[in-house]
This record gives structure tokens, sequence and C-alpha cells, in this order.
């Protein structure tokens, strides 16, 4: 009987205690889904009774919240003190209480709750960064900035926040502080220097802001005299100097790191290719003439720094029209191709000596049978023999071989169908159609192009298109393109007389025509040519006077800045130029290279380039 008596009880208390834990979850339920609906009065319902029975942190942050929402601020003050009674490690906990005072315009309490909270910090890396975003995003970036002191402190020597600082310094606009601690930073630990230049990076604007590029190069060099053996400080001044174009500065302190540590010119070649891209010539001549003097340096590094100045000695001549140089440069070519052979390291050197042969020689023949000796040679990459493919083409197409060139030109882009040579190959094969008047094929091959993932094919397609889209649509007649077409081919085969009077005659024979315009561009090109600069600011200025809203009209006002700025030494008429892209035209492609160089002539930005 006392058996039964207790089984019965036992089976009673487990009813009751099922029923309990039942309620209890309901009741949760509840209280979540109101409070998620911000229907907080209702979840304040059934969150004081969850509370009490489990006090865990979620059911505190809906009981705090829902007590805030409905300004019962004197119970949200009794909870948060409890709460900081079971979690006296979770700091959170005291910005809520600051916060708390806050809303009820209680300043200072608010400011003693943030005091007590810094105050209780200990060397938790997780919660003191997670303490100080918060801060930040809540625009108090002191406070932040306070916790990571205090942070430092308790480290005593160990990590410093130095990079959480200079973020902060760097959101608060303190550009200044932020360098330093950035500085701070990388003589602590340099390991931290591809980050730094990618916060740096997400900060400024390098091109809008110079003046900060130059704040950071000053620092450096204080701390490179400071610091001698810290060699992240010579790495990150290049970085700089590379940012503002300074590319002579970038050469000096890359050939003293390359001398000190006996790097075999790896760090100059890849500045001496930045510096040739940007047309820094000077740089990158002074850079390739120590790639090939250093003993250290290998030699298909060796090789590809003496074509580079052979290319560079070519223009010279070109530019200064020393005929009597081109046979000299013509005889070093020769040297090496006897010396080393036709290789991959001189396959680029080939295509640049051929090219001279039937250019500046007059040597076709010779031309001719060196790019074919060349691609049949069989030693060579891919890649090389398709260059040497174009290159043999590009020569067909000044012997009017348009044909044979267009089937290069099919070759090559067949083989590198995906590849950026392939696509200079259907370009310039869309040219030989362009040239030869068949207008629909070439507009068909430009269109693919327009996606290229190269931006300068892809504008070079662009153009083109747009050049026989706007000449064609209106004119139920080919023939002014197609003679404005020859006149392309024979401006292409550097025939520079033959290619004016054809410009000419288009405009005699059709006065007014759309093409217009793009004949006093031709026009421009040739007067540049033959260095009568004069004569091609007057025909850049009759084409913008033609009609400034012309598809043309921006690039013809760019050019015009840059003849005066770089041939008629006017920078007067260059500033209003670049001024004139920047207001009117602030879409166009021109626009971000003429607001930098606006500036620059304004002495808004220094030069570093001694």
């Amino acid at each position: 009987m006392i058996k039964r008596l207790l089984y019965s009880a036992v089976l009673l208390l487990t009813i009751l205690v099922s029923q309990v834990s039942y309620a209890q979850v309901n009741d949760l339920d509840l209280a979540k889904e109101y409070f998620q609906n911000g229907e907080f009065e209702k979840a304040l319902l059934y969150l004081p009774d969850l509370y009490d029975a489990n006090p865990n942190h979620t059911i505190y942050e809906w009981y705090f919240t829902s007590l805030i929402e409905t300004e019962d601020f004197k119970t949200a003050e009794k909870v948060v003190k409890q709460q900081v009674r079971r979690e006296d490690r979770n700091l959170f906990l005291y910005v809520d209480w600051a916060n708390l005072y806050a809303i009820q315009g209680k300043e200072k309490q608010a400011s003693e709750k943030i005091d007590e909270l810094i105050a209780n910090l200990d060397k938790s890396r997780g919660q003191i960064q997670q303490l100080s975003r918060y801060f930040v995003e809540k625009q108090q970036a002191e406070v932040s900035l306070r916790i990571l002191e205090k942070a430092k402190e308790l480290n005593n020597g160990g990590y410093g926040y130095e990079f959480e600082v200079a973020e902060i310094k760097g959101a608060m606009g303190k550009y200044d502080e932020m360098i330093a601690a950035y500085l701070e930073l990388l003589r602590i630990n340099p390991s931290y220097l591809n980050s730094v230049r990618t916060a740096l990076l997400r900060t400024l604007n390098f091109d809008e802001e110079p003046e900060y590029a130059t704040l950071i190069q000053q620092e450096i060099l204080k701390k490179i005299q400071q610091y001698p053996n810290i060699t992240t400080y010579n790495e990150f001044l290049i970085w700089i100097q590379l940012q503002q174009k300074d590319f002579y500065g970038a050469y000096l302190q890359s050939k003293s790191l390359d001398l000190r540590f006996k790097e075999q010119g790896s760090r100059i070649n890849n500045i001496a290719f930045l510096a040739y891209n940007n047309q820094d010539i000077r740089t990158a001549k002074k850079a390739f003439e120590y790639l090939v003097e250093q003993p250290e340096v290998n030699k298909s590094v060796r090789l590809k720094a003496k074509t580079y100045l052979l290319k560079i000695k070519t223009n010279e001549a070109v530019v200064e029209n020393d005929t009597s140089a081109f046979q000299n440069i013509g005889e070093e070519y020769q040297t090496i191709i006897d010396n080393e052979g036709v290789i991959e390291e001189t396959a680029e050197l080939v295509s640049d000596y051929a090219l001279l042969l039937a250019g500046k020689l007059n040597q076709a023949d010779n031309c001719e049978k060196l790019l074919l000796e060349a691609i049949n040679h069989g030693n060579l990459l891919k890649i090389s023999l398709g260059k040497l493919k174009i290159a043999l083409a590009d020569f067909y197409v000044t012997q009017n071989n348009v044909w044979e060139a267009s089937l290069l030109y099919i070759q090559v882009d067949k083989t590198f169908k995906e590849d950026v040579l392939g696509h200079e190959a259907k370009l310039k094969n869309s040219l030989v159609y362009y040239y030869t008047g068949s207008f629909e094929y070439a507009q068909s091959q430009l269109d693919v192009l327009k996606a290229s993932t190269s931006k300068l094919i892809s504008n070079d397609a662009i153009e083109l298109s747009l050049l026989i889209t706007d000449n064609l649509a209106l004119d139920t007649i080919t023939t002014p393109l197609e003679m404005f077409a020859r006149g392309d081919l024979l401006l292409q085969q550097e025939q520079l007389t033959k290619a004016e009077q054809t410009y000419d005659s288009v405009m005699i024979a059709y006065p007014g025509h759309s093409l217009t315009d793009e004949v006093l561009l031709r026009k421009y090109e040739l007067s540049y040519k033959r260095k009568q600069f004069e004569n091609a600011a007057v025909f850049l200025q009759d084409l913008v006077q033609l009609d400034s809203t012309d598809i043309l009209a921006d690039k013809a006002i760019y050019l015009l800045a840059e003849l005066y700025a770089n041939k008629l030494n006017n920078e007067i008429l260059a500033k209003e130029n670049y001024k004139l892209i920047i207001t009117k035209y602030p879409g166009s492609l021109y626009a971000a290279e003429a607001r930098k160089k606006y500036r620059k002539l304004r002495g808004e930005e220094q030069k570093l380039m001694p």
C-alpha cells in the first residue's frame, strides 16, 4: 500500500514538473515572438518570470531592451545591476548601464559607468576589440581610444593595438596621428606592412589628396634616419613613391636595397617597367642601365633590359629625327642576336629589330627574312611565336599586303582566343577589314572586342566601332568612309603626304560630311608627327568649335591641353583646357587624368622627383 502511494506521488510530481516545464517553454516562445515583433509590453507579461527562472544572457537582453523601450528605467537599472553580479566579466553590461543613464540625460552617471568599464578591463583581446569597435560605430571614438590605451598598459610591452588606434584616428580625420600610429606599428611589427598599405588605400585617396602621400613620405624619412636598420621603412617609402608615380625616387631607394641585400635586380626590374609604361623614360633608362651593368643580375633580366634600352634609343632617334643613329642602333641589335641567337629571351628584341629594318633602315626584305626565320626556329614559347606573327603581319600591312597580314592575325586570334594577345590580333584584323571597306565584318569583330579584359583594346574597339556607325548610319553610300579608311591605311604605313591628300579629298568631295571632325583629328595627328605643333593646335581648336557636343570634343580638348602643357609651353592655356574637361565633361574618359594634371599645374601637388 505504501509503495503504491509513493508511486502515485512520484507520478503526480513528474506530471506537474512536465506541465511547468511545458508552460515555461511555451512562455519563452511567446516572449520571443512578441519581442521580435516589437511588441515589448506583451513580451513583458512573460519576461520577468522567465528571467527569474533562468537569467541567461539572451533572456536578459530581451528583458532589458523591453524595459528600455517601455521606459521602465527603474526596473531596467535593477535588472542590469543583477546581471552584472551574475556576469562580472561581461563588460558590455557596463555599456548597457551607461546607455540607460544617457537615455535619461544623466550624463555624469553615464560617464562614471564608462570609467568603471575601463577600470575593469583585463587582457581579453577579443572583448577589447569588440568594445572598441562598438564605440567607434556609436560615434564615440574617444572612448574607444581610452579603451585601447588602457589595454596597451595592461599588456605591458605586448600587443599595443597600434593598428586599431591608427584606424580610429583615420576615421576621426586625424590623418597625421593615424600615420604616426601606423609607422610605430611597423617599427614594432614589420609583418603588418601589407595591412598598413591596404588600410591607407582604404582611408586616403592619393590621387585626390596627394598632400597626404607627401606627409607620409616626410614621416618615413624621419623614421629611416632614426632606425636605419629597419628596412621595412625603406619598403614603405618605395611603395608611397610609386603611389605618387615618383619612379625616380623609388628607383634610388630600390637601388640602395638591391646593393645592400644582393637582390639581383628583382625590385629594380619591376620599377623599370612601371616607369617605362608610365612614360617616365628618364627613370626607366637609368634602371635598365643598372640591370645591364650589374653582374649579379641573371641573363634573362639583363637581355630584357637591353631590349628596352634599344627601344628607348630608337624612340629618341625618332623624336630627334636623328637618321644617322638608326644604323648604329641596328648594329647593336645585330650584335646581340649574333651573340645570343634566337632564344626566348631575345624574341621581343628580334621583333623590334625587324621593324627597325623595315621602317628606318629601308631593308624590307631583311625584315621579312628575320621574322620568318624566328617564327620557324621552333625554340620559342607559343606566346612569343604569336607576338612574332603579329609583328610580321604589321610589316605586311606597311607593305600593302593586307590579306597576308589578315591570315596571320587570324592564326594568332585562334591560338589565343581568350587571351589579350588574341584580342590584339582580332583588333588588328578588324582594322584590315576597315581599311579595305568591309565595314560590316569589321563591326562584327569589334562588337566582340568591346568586352575585352584589356581596357586599351576595349576602348580602341569602341572608338573604331563608333567611327563606322556614326558615319554610315545616315549615309546611303559608303564612298566617303572608304576614302577616309584608305587615308588611315596610308597613315599607318607612314605615307604622311598621301594620307593628308586622301583626307583632304574627302572634304573636297563631301563638304560638311559627318567625317569632318574625324578628318580634323587626323590632320592634328599628321601635324604632330611632323612636329608642327602650332598647326596641330589649330586643328584641335577647329574640331571643338565645329561642335562642342560631338563625341570627339572631350578628346580634342584633352589633347589640346596636353599640347599646351608638353609642346607649346603655355601653362595658362593647358590649365584652361584641363579645367574645361573637368567641368564640362565630368563623365569623360579623360576627366580623372585631366583633374590630376590640372591640380599639378596649380601647384597642389609637390613634385618629388629630383
